[in-house]
């Protein structure tokens, strides 16, 4: 046997092999469990991910996140992703948001208000194997990486934290500083910023909401074992980041984190008005290991 019957095959598989692991979930507010207002997609060989959230009546979320997520997914798929280089990577994931936005708007014109957040991540590989993750943001959906037991936020939420300083890294301590109160007056003493607390779920643009839109892109160099969490509010609202980052720490595979992730976030959305982070919602989660 022609040594090249063997290696040809073997070739073939590594090329077809999946480029990194995806589980997802995603289940409704507990307080409309037949209509699920966020939307998802992935695509393991393409390393692509997904999160729509969207907002809630009378912007008919759930009609809103089901055409963003068509169309995205629509304009990133019209052609093959790999072989493209990172500019042009970028250019796709740029205009799939803008020409969701004009879909849904569209739609809007139509049928009456409806508006969505988008957070549509891509990992794109380059002629030596050098990974990068980027991230399109268009509200508050977000994407993490955790890597070497530290969690970190990706995006910035498009909201009012987004300003509040003189410089992005201000407005992103201020935000890191939010994500983890869990007590009002201990963690936050200062009352100008228990108010911006208080309005943090504010979005200041969604897919749909306007004519225009500004998406919002992340880039960053990915290394061997890093893990991804791209999620909607409805897990980064119940959860503070430390408990995110607990629970990855702990959890023995995707499966496991996505399961606790959505497990313990429910129950902390069933003690609205008891605790601070408490919030009915639709939760979903797509977890990435690189």
């Amino acid at each position: 046997m022609d040594s090249g019957d063997i290696i040809k095959p073997a070739l073939q598989e590594l090329k077809n092999a999946p480029r990194v692991e995806m589980v997802a979930q995603s289940i409704p507010n507990e307080e409309h469990p037949t209509r699920n207002e966020d939307s998802f997609f992935y695509s393991q060989s393409e390393g692509v991910f997904a999160v729509f959230d969207g907002v809630s009546h009378p912007a008919r979320g759930d009609v809103a996140s089901r055409q963003a997520k068509d169309s995205v997914s629509s304009e990133l798929f019209k052609s093959q992703l790999r072989g493209l280089s990172f500019e042009e990577f970028t250019s796709r994931v740029y205009s799939s948001l803008i020409k969701a936005n004009e879909s849904v708007f569209a739609r809007a014109q139509r049928e009456g208000e409806m508006g969505t957040t988008a957070s549509v991540g891509a990992i794109w590989e380059g002629p030596g194997g050098e990974k990068k993750l980027l991230v399109g943001n268009v509200g508050d959906s977000r994407v993490y990486i955790f890597r070497t037991g530290k969690l970190t936020q990706v995006t910035l939420d498009d909201g009012i934290v987004r300003g509040a300083g003189k410089t992005e890294e201000e407005d992103r301590l201020l935000q890191a500083k939010f994500n983890n109160v869990t007590d009002l007056g201990r963690d936050l003493p200062d009352q100008f910023e228990q108010r911006l607390f208080l309005r943090r779920n504010i979005l200041t643009q969604m897919i749909g909401g306007e004519k225009k839109v500004i998406p919002r892109l992340y880039r960053v160099d990915l290394k061997a074992g890093d893990l991804l969490l791209a999620c909607s509010d409805g897990i980064s609202d119940n959860l503070a980041d430390f408990e995110i980052e607990e629970i990855l720490k702990t959890s023995r595979n995707l499966d496991e984190g996505m399961h606790q992730l959505l497990f313990v976030a429910q129950g902390r959305s069933r003690n609205e008005g008891r605790e601070l982070r408490a919030k009915p919602d639709d939760m979903t989660g797509i977890l990435v290991k690189v």
